[in-house]
């Protein structure tokens, strides 16, 4: 089984150099589109710097962006956004929790995180704020602020099946009556 993964993902690795090499940036896009964020994290970690960062480029989903930035190592996030104007980020962190905001965050320079910090909306910025203030390494750190909470009168079937519905939702890891 992890044979054929790194089979599938060297394939997929290939695949992404070709479409880049040729300028193929719609079928790069619907490419990069059917991969997991994390074994497109994984894949870019393989890519040329140049390759990166135009294959990035391409994808056309600020989610999907997000998503992949969550899962990159620290140096492969700042490379990513250096390109990337400040309100370009921005759009990046309101797609994903303050968690993984974070993590892109700290990718950046101290100064250039301020200035993204500073063109978001007051509600987003409190949020990642809150969260900076713990250690990278504490619990605190990788909490999420995220929450649902419903009316007294409304049934557990209805609950989860609002749950089931929700799209933005990753785990579920408490629920509390």
């Amino acid at each position: 089984m992890v044979q054929e993964r790194d089979t599938r993902l060297f394939q997929i690795e290939d695949m992404i150099r070709r479409l880049f090499r040729r300028k193929a940036d719609v079928h790069l896009n619907n490419a990069l589109a059917k991969v997991h964020p994390a074994e497109a994290a994984q894949i870019f970690r393989n890519l040329e710097t140049e390759e990166r960062q135009g294959a990035f480029a391409v994808i056309a989903d600020d989610e999907q962006r997000a998503e992949i930035l969550a899962e990159c190592d620290d140096h492969i996030v700042s490379e990513l956004l250096e390109p990337m104007p400040n309100a370009g980020i921005v759009s990046l962190l309101k797609e994903i929790g303050s968690d993984d905001a974070r993590h892109i965050l700290e990718a950046l320079t101290e100064e250039r995180a301020g200035q993204v910090v500073e063109q978001m909306d007051v509600h987003e910025s409190f949020a990642i704020e809150d969260i900076m203030v713990y250690a990278p390494d504490s619990a605190g750190s990788i909490m999420s602020d995220s929450f649902a909470a419903f009316y007294e009168e409304t049934t557990v079937e209805e609950v989860i099946g609002d749950v089931r519905k929700a799209s933005e939702v990753d785990y579920v890891f408490y629920g509390h009556l």
